[in-house]
Formats: structure tokens, sequence, C-alpha cells
């Protein structure tokens, strides 16, 4: 296992340490000059300041190193990776590393003709589109093999636009669900 870059500085300071002590009484009883140990003394505090520095450097390198483990709030799936094992990945990122679909609850989007909507609203009892929705009964969601998809038991008519697209006159409807296990 490697030494973390503090080792080093750790070993130095107590030698600093150890030669202030010592030459505190030789200067007190003028053996030698004050000149050496205020020189033990610089040395000392250099090494407090290195060893505080490398504890920093391992501080800054723990803090990088939670940058490399990425994890996301919500479960869900994940969508295509355009980076690769080793790619540089900045914070500023124009590109998302991927894409999360949560999978706590599913919604539909789809389409209602214009006639079906005016159907729907001579058919559904309510004063309201919201109090029409509150009516409908539950939803299938019928998959493209003509299946219903099992897991959508209790999909509902969520909204109603009343707006028609100037396009293909049609209003969308949104129906969600919540998925079982989640």
């Amino acid at each position: 296992m490697p030494r973390p870059p503090c080792w080093r500085q750790r070993r130095i300071f107590p030698n600093a340490e150890i030669n202030v002590s010592k030459l505190e009484p030789l200067v007190k009883n003028n053996v030698v000059s004050d000149v050496q140990l205020k020189t033990a003394q610089a040395a000392y505090d250099a090494a407090k300041a290195n060893v505080a520095q490398a504890e920093a450097q391992v501080s800054n390198a723990q803090i990088n190193e939670g940058y490399t483990l990425i994890s996301a709030p919500v479960d869900g799936y994940i969508g295509r990776i355009p980076s690769k094992i080793g790619s540089l990945v900045v914070r500023n990122d124009a590109q998302a590393l991927t894409v999360l679909s949560e999978i706590k609850e599913v919604y539909a989007y789809f389409s209602l003709s214009e006639n079906d909507f005016i159907q729907f609203k001579k058919s559904v009892s309510g004063k309201t589109v919201e109090d029409k929705i509150k009516q409908l009964p539950p939803v299938e969601l019928i998959l493209s093999d003509n299946t219903v998809y099992p897991q959508a038991r209790s999909c509902r008519v969520d909204s109603l636009s009343d707006r028609m697209s100037s396009t293909g006159g049609s209003c969308l409807i949104l129906s969600s669900t919540v998925l079982p296990g989640n």
C-alpha cells in the first residue's frame, strides 16, 4: 500500500522538535548562541507547515477521489454512455454523462382526434374537463404486439388539453402509472 505524501513530513517533524528542545537549555546557559536556536525554531516551523501542507494534499486527493464515483438519487435505467473508461470528465462538460430514466412512475402521452374529443365531452359526465377526467376508467397500455402491458394496471388519465393542434386537429392526453415494487 502506498504511503501518503505526509508520511515523510511527519517523520521529519519530531526531529525538528527535538533540536529545538535540545538547544533551549544550551542557549539559557550561554553555551551556544541564540542564532542556532532561531535556526532550529525556523526548521521546526517549516517542518510543521510542511506536515500541514501534506495533510491538506491528502485531504484534497480524498475529495477528488470522491468525484470518481457517480451515483444517482433515484433508481432507473441508464441510457447510452458516450464516454469511455479513462476519459477525462470535467464539471462543466456540455455533453451529459448519460440519461437516467426513472422507473418509479411511467408517463404515456397520446393524442385524441377532434371528433373523439367532442364525443368525450358529450358522453362523459362532469362540468369541466377535469371533472370528466375523474370519471374515466383506468387506461390499459397496449404494446405494439397487441398485448397489454401488465405492470400498468392502475394507469389513469391525468390531464387532457382542451386545445386542438392546428396541424393535426388533435389534443394531447397525459396518462401515468406507478410501477409495482417502486
